[in-house]
């Protein structure tokens, strides 16, 4: 009988948030996926945006080829979804409606596409949206094989999602606390899964950086509160009221900085950086990938380095299906899960990329070096660390490591010379208005 496929991303969930000592959260569900199957510790997506990075999930290809980004969906990219849809399986999906994920939604067989007003304001899994997922899965039919996609929002709140979980013993942070509250409905969603016919796959889209002390720099508990009582007030002033605190942020933000870095070092002052920015560091892009179900016998976690380009190929071979999509520049893992030698790629970064230009950092990441540099000049803002011996990419070393520049470089001209390069899109001022007021409720800008 042909699998059906669960396959969960949850936005900005990082890697060692959950496995290993810098866990906080009480995560039952996840770590019985763990146990159950595989866990890839080092997995690394290209990009730490949202869409961009989904993109390149759900096509297997780097964004420097992809014709989906952040403000566009190109109607006429292939995705593994459509795929799947051509060999006989129901695709349904659960999105928020951001306009990538919203268009791309419509070839779905099915479909939530719940709203996404702001960071601060909008549906999480403990809402009616857990609810919505139960009652799709329980209509499935038992006779046709089904994908069922899930992005889930709630890590994006710098708030507690529930009363209930506003505690320590659910986390160090309102990050750590809502992954506890994540981790309950998926065991409700999981309970409703037969592991002998399902794939099951969680990962995410990035991750993020995580403040030392467990609050975001830019928050403002009050105005936020005196705003959210006001839209129900006077909604039609809701537009100024944004702006004003964006204004206001901004301010907040460059005084707690300086009291900040009397108080920690540079690296945990690093934990209170936005990720749109031209660094690409580990806590951004290294994100879990859960592999179980159908088959897959208990394993300890992998620490091989992978790439997230390389999960939905290894879907399609998990389920028997030939891969045929003449695009991909991911591989299966199923060697690496099977314990066959596999040869590490390196893999492609770059920094996000915004509605009027491209991104404005490249770089390659191997096992034990990252390099990032300008995209435009090689010759500036260049970054080498030495990953085996400074995880933390605390000591830039690039100007004692020339060779291993120019190997980075032929690794990076390599993946260039393959794939024609985005062109920047042309944008009237109304998309570019809607595109900003997105990036704002993602919080990006």
């Amino acid at each position: 009988m042909t699998p059906n496929i669960l396959f969960i991303t949850i936005d900005s969930l990082r890697s060692d948030r959950c496995y290993g000592k810098n866990k906080s959260s009480i995560l039952p569900c996840i770590e019985s996926l763990i146990d159950k199957g595989v866990y890839f510790s080092q997995n690394f997506v290209s990009v730490a945006q949202t869409m961009t990075s989904l993109s390149s999930i759900f096509t297997s290809v780097y964004p420097i080829k992809s014709k989906n980004i952040q403000s566009n969906f190109n109607k006429i990219s292939t995705t593994y979804f459509d795929f799947l849809k051509n060999n006989n399986y129901y695709t349904c999906c659960c999105v928020p409606d951001l306009y990538f994920l919203k268009e791309m939604s419509t070839t779905f067989d099915d479909q939530i596409v719940y709203p996404y007003v702001e960071t601060t304001s909008h549906i999480h899994i403990s809402d009616d949206l857990g609810k919505n997922i139960l009652d799709k899965l329980n209509n499935f039919e038992s006779s046709i094989p089904w994908i069922f996609y899930i992005h889930l929002m709630d890590l994006k709140d710098p708030k507690v999602g529930s009363s209930n979980f506003d505690n320590s013993k659910y986390g160090k942070s309102s990050y750590e606390k809502n992954l506890s509250i994540i981790d309950v409905w998926l065991g409700k969603i999981i309970n409703k899964i037969d592991f002998s016919n399902t794939l099951v796959i969680v990962s995410a889209d990035h991750g993020k950086y995580i403040p030392v002390n467990g609050k975001d720099i830019t928050d403002i508990p009050t105005i936020q509160k005196i705003m959210s009582n006001g839209k129900k007030i006077l909604p039609f002033l809701t537009p100024l009221g944004v702006k004003c605190f964006h204004i206001f942020q901004k301010f907040a933000k460059k005084t707690r900085e300086r009291k900040l870095k009397s108080v920690y070092t540079d690296y945990e002052m690093r934990s209170f950086t936005n990720e749109i920015n031209s660094n690409l560091y580990d806590e951004i892009l290294n994100t879990p990938l859960i592999i179980t179900g159908c088959g897959i016998n208990s394993s300890k976690p992998i620490s091989e380095m992978v790439r997230s380009i390389d999960i939905f190929p290894t879907i399609i071979e998990l389920i028997g299906l030939k891969n045929n999509m003449s695009t991909k520049n991911g591989r299966s893992l199923l060697p690496l899960i099977n314990g066959a030698q596999f040869d590490e790629i390196p893999i492609y970064l770059q920094s996000p990329i915004y509605p009027t230009k491209l991104n404005d950092t490249v770089g390659i990441r191997t096992s034990k070096f990252k390099y990032f540099r300008n995209r435009e000049d090689q010759s500036k803002d260049i970054h080498l660390f030495d990953l085996q011996n400074d995880p933390q990419e605390i000591t830039n070393v690039a100007h004692l490591n020339k060779k291993i520049i120019d190997k980075m470089e032929f690794f990076l001209n390599n993946i260039y010379d393959n794939f024609s390069e985005m062109e920047s899109q042309e944008f009237s001022d109304q998309e570019l208005k809607k595109i900003e007021d997105e990036l704002h409720k993602l919080g990006y800008m």
